[in-house]
């Protein structure tokens, strides 16, 4: 069930019913308009210093319920109190949250709200101690279940709704939920990440041009010998390549990393092409490149919307997904998905930490460079490939399986090198032969005109003496 809002920030927009209130009206999330925020100069200059939409959701949050609390008319009213009220007040704001059992949204309100106040005060700020800050106690990693890859597939499989599959649209959203729940495992991006792809991102892929914009001239016009040189083939190495910026994820920019590569794998290549074949057969015309990736439904329309989804969205349909394959919704969410491709790359014996850690998009410990400057990015997408992507386990004993196929394919190519070395090596010295035996039937040729010419002096020099 859904009704129609106004809102000031957003513009007249589609809102599903959660609730109902005391006074019999519904009840919305979030029920809030930050509409008079926006409108202060002081808070717009500071909210716009955030990139990512969640970290500005909290700021509007944040100077909302400081607001609300000290009943001031507009944000700018705030940064006029003195810093002993200004703290109490954010104190206020932190005590009602953690009365509710909020301690990670009491924290945020201290880093947010004192943000605020200190980027408008260089003459004075807000300090708070350590122990003046609530405690978090995570129960995350307690309770969260990183999922072995038989579980994601599992988890693919009901995203794809295969009970609905009589239902177009429930088909169309369960190919997008499918190709997400692979994307974010295969390739292990970030939430935020995700949805901020476009299709240009992946078009040159998905289209067949396998156009590897981050490689080297040659390896972009590579031939099938080229391969084979390499001890590759084609199918050996991912079908896509991803360059992660600091555009797409804020938080490899807080590590000083321009860029990051991973890649994805096959099965997770085809769902990604059944969705936007499927987007593409439901809106009548092909994507364009500014097109986002995973975009939501339009149910007020009954169409694809244009907007991208939003992380509090992908987490949601996680969860729901979760708990219809028969898992704990409570200890699955986006970030185990994540957790699960790092739990993949350590299960493979080829892959070097440095290696992991890079494609993980960590910033390398004592590194001054960006490892993908000085590592070559074919052998590092063969090791990507050589890790246990199947519907197993993803056990160590797969990975030593696979180490021990790869090294008697090494054998086996070593073996015919050899015997390519063996055969040109006799033949070089077929070829040393014959020239010796040239130059000696040269010699002895020259040797022979040289007696001849010393007996035609000879005869020469007697002859003039007899005449």
């Amino acid at each position: 069930m859904s009704v129609e809002v106004e809102s000031k920030v957003l513009g007249h927009w589609h809102h599903p019913k959660i609730g109902k209130g005391k006074d019999g009206r519904a009840i919305f999330l979030p029920n809030m308009e930050y509409g008079k925020l926006l409108r202060d100069n002081n808070f717009k200059i500071w909210h716009d210093n955030y990139r990512g939409h969640s970290s500005r959701t909290i700021a509007k949050v944040t100077i909302y319920r400081v607001m609300q609390a000290g009943d001031l008319v507009s944000p700018s009213e705030f940064l006029e109190l003195p810093t002993v009220e200004a703290k109490k007040l954010i104190r206020v704001v932190c005590n009602n949250l953690m009365a509710k059992g909020h301690t990670a949204a009491a924290r945020q309100t201290i880093s947010f709200a004192k943000s605020f106040y200190n980027f408008h005060h260089e003459d004075r700020e807000i300090k708070f101690k350590r122990h003046e800050k609530p405690q978090v106690i995570s129960k995350k990693i307690v309770h969260e279940t990183i999922p072995h890859n038989s579980d994601v597939y599992k988890l693919s499989d009901v995203a794809l709704g295969l009970r609905y599959r009589d239902n177009e649209k429930n088909k169309l959203l369960g190919s997008r939920n499918q190709a997400i729940t692979l994307f974010l495992w295969q390739s292990g991006v970030r939430v935020n990440a995700l949805c901020k792809l476009r299709y240009k991102d992946v078009k040159d892929y998905v289209e067949g041009r396998l156009n590897f914009q981050y490689l080297s001239q040659e390896f972009k016009e590579a031939n099938i010998e080229y391969w084979e040189n390499l001890g590759l083939k084609l199918n050996e190495l991912p079908p896509l390549f991803l360059k992660v910026t600091p555009d797409l994820d804020t938080k490899i920019g807080s590590y000083g990393l321009s860029y990051y590569v991973t890649f994805l794998h096959h099965t997770g290549f085809e769902a990604l092409k059944q969705w936007i074949d499927a987007r593409v057969q439901a809106t009548g015309k092909p994507l364009e490149p500014q097109d986002y990736l995973f975009v939501g439904f339009d149910f007020q329309n009954n169409k694809i919307g244009e907007k991208p989804l939003t992380t509090h969205l992908i987490n949601h349909m996680i969860k729901t997904v979760a708990g219809r394959s028969g898992m704990n919704g409570e200890r699955i969410w986006v970030h185990v998905l994540r957790k699960s491709f790092r739990k993949v790359l350590r299960a493979s014996p080829t892959m070097d930490e440095e290696t992991r850690e890079a494609l993980m998009g960590h910033k390398l410990r004592g590194s001054q460079g960006n490892y993908f400057d000085y590592h070559d990015i074919v052998q590092v997408a063969k090791l990507y490939m050589e890790c246990d992507w199947s519907q197993g386990s993803g056990t160590k004993i797969n990975g030593l399986t696979r180490q021990v196929e790869t090294q008697d394919q090494t054998i086996k190519n070593l073996e015919t090198e050899l015997q390519k070395y063996k055969l040109s090596e006799r033949t070089q010295e077929k070829q040393h032969d014959d020239r010796i035996k040239a130059l000696e039937e040269k010699f002895e040729q020259i040797l022979r005109e040289y007696a001849l010419e010393k007996a035609h002096v000879e005869y020469e020099k007697e002859y003039k003496k007899k005449t």
